[in-house]
């Protein structure tokens, strides 16, 4: 299970349906449209402590 970087959200990474980015050769999942337009405006910002996907690493 990953976690939406924006709203801290659980996200299946199987069923995001195309709410997930790649940034800084790191996988992202967003919960919603929302969350995914969020971080695309300042993803420094979201994606300052990583991606929150077991396994991945910063």
């Amino acid at each position: 299970m990953a976690v939406d970087p924006v709203c801290k959200t659980p996200v299946n990474p199987h069923t995001a349906k195309g709410r997930m980015i790649w940034y800084k050769g790191a996988p992202y999942y967003f919960c919603s449209d929302d969350c995914k337009e969020k971080f695309d405006i300042n993803p420094p910002w979201y994606a300052a402590k990583g991606p929150i996907v077991p396994g991945a690493t910063r």
